[in-house]
């Protein structure tokens, strides 16, 4: 003869809430691991920092992109531009853009403002590059 449990329904109902807001606990605690104890291979390659700008900032200059080429930026006032390679740390070229001059750095074509062509391409490759805006 086989013997049947009875189960009371409303108890196990009441506690559902309980057991799944212990669940939700556990599952944050577990996702708020300190990842600052990372470990790597004791002759893993170390990431490479690019080189710091050629020069250091003018008073009032803004870097308005960085980047492998290609890179294209629209500089709406105009002003005095430059290009820095953070692969060299050097200033590549400079110019100054007239109003609503669309800037390129393209690895083919070179550094270009507008339609003027600055610093004719091909431009070393997988570089990083700067461009910056020069206030007076």
């Amino acid at each position: 003869m086989t013997r049947h449990r009875h189960v009371n329904f409303e108890r196990s109902r009441a506690a559902t809430p309980l057991v799944a807001a212990a669940l939700l606990f556990a599952a944050v605690l577990a996702g708020c691991s300190n990842s600052s104890t990372v470990e790597t291979a004791p002759n893993a390659p170390r990431p490479v920092a690019s080189a710091p700008s050629a020069t250091p900032a003018l008073s009032g200059s803004t870097r308005l992109t960085s980047g492998p080429a290609p890179l294209n930026y629209f500089l709406g006032p105009g002003g005095a531009v430059r290009v820095v390679d953070l692969t060299t740390g050097k200033t590549t070229a400079s110019a100054t853009a007239p109003l609503q001059a669309v800037i390129t750095i393209d690895q083919a074509k070179g550094f270009t403002v507008g339609n003027t062509v600055i610093k004719a391409g091909p431009l070393p490759a997988g570089h990083r590059y700067e461009l910056w805006l020069d206030q007076k």
